[in-house]
């Protein structure tokens, strides 16, 4: 039987996620509900094996509510219940059949997906119990990257929703890409945004992003200020060069950090207004957005997890949101 339960979901071949030294190879841990937004997050994926990691498809499904309710207490009751068990126990069996399938099917796609790829390795479907949201959360390890569709609609109860994304960008302990259904495969001269406040999270973001995406690519470095609160242009104008101080600070100290030998064009941009709205703007025609998933919250132009939610809720291009545990280490 291809489900797994929980119980089995910590059973894996370990030859499979490590390499000859012991330590774990990367993985791009891809939620998969059968919607067309997951299969395009597992389609994007698989053309980002060399460079990201193999693949680890993840599908969450759970019983109905009714189907944990204990035994009745009135002797009246014990037909009906009879019944409902009887109900309840058809569904669990239709229920195992239908996740086989669907499991059979996910196969097919990986393998059908990565023709192209002839070097990638990837682990089984893992099918669990449980909430999408915390299955992935839980499946994800460092240095994996999590990877969802914007938006799920699958024959599968526990879809890949937005809510999902919502749920692994707020409690992942590693990157998470929400991929919208418009999302580009592959290109190697790709143009990358990153946001950044000068945090040592959205310095992590720049880092990973150095680290991450293709040689070719141009990475475009966008530290946003709100000049609402000042009172004059003169204010305005010193609040933007102390933007553009802090922007070069924060790109020297992504570059004294990276682990990539090799340099890629970096742009850099200092604009006025409201991070969420120009950070998406900003976005819309690349090939990847990359933030952090907090900032330093100190001030209103800095990057904040609302910020996050709000560019994963509808991304315009493929979201890449960096926990704050990646800056472990940044300085």
């Amino acid at each position: 039987m291809s489900t797994l339960s929980d119980s089995h979901a910590e059973v894996r071949d370990q030859s499979r996620t490590r390499d000859q030294s012991g330590v774990r190879k990367p993985r791009l841990v891809v939620g998969l509900d059968g919607s067309e937004g997951s299969l395009k997050a597992l389609h994007w994926a698989a053309h980002r094996v060399e460079m990201l990691g193999n693949i680890q498809t993840v599908t969450a499904w759970h019983l109905p509510w009714w189907a944990g309710e204990g035994a009745p207490n009135r002797v009246a009751d014990y037909h009906r219940a009879a019944q409902k068990r009887r109900i309840v126990e058809e569904h669990r069996v239709a229920q195992e059949e239908r996740e086989g399938a669907f499991a059979r099917q996910v196969r097919a796609s990986i393998v059908r997906l990565l023709e192209d790829v002839p070097a990638a390795e990837h682990a089984e479907p893992l099918i669990t119990l449980g909430s999408a949201g915390s299955v992935l959360v839980r499946e994800a390890r460092p240095p994996d990257v999590i990877v969802v569709g914007s938006r799920g609609r699958g024959a599968v109860v526990d879809a890949i929703l937005g809510s999902v994304s919502l749920h692994c960008i707020s409690h992942a302990e590693v990157p998470v890409v929400v991929v919208p259904s418009h999302a580009p495969l592959l290109d190697e001269s790709a143009h990358v945004v990153v946001g950044v406040d000068g945090s040592l999270n959205s310095i992590g973001a720049l880092v990973w992003a150095l680290d991450h995406v293709p040689v070719r690519s141009k990475i475009e470095v966008i530290h946003v200020v709100d000049v609402l609160p000042v009172s004059n242009e003169s204010q305005a104008q010193m609040a933007m060069g102390l933007g553009e101080e802090l922007l070069d600070r924060t790109i020297d100290s992504a570059e004294r950090q990276t682990t990539e030998s090799e340099s890629r064009e970096l742009l850099r941009r200092v604009a006025s207004g409201d991070a969420r709205h120009v950070l998406l703007d900003a976005s819309s025609g690349r090939d990847m957005l990359v933030i952090g998933a907090r900032g330093r919250g100190r001030l209103n132009d800095l990057l904040l997890g609302s910020v996050a939610s709000s560019l994963c809720h509808q991304p315009l291009a493929p979201t890449v949101v960096v926990p704050v545990a990646a800056a472990a280490g940044i300085s």
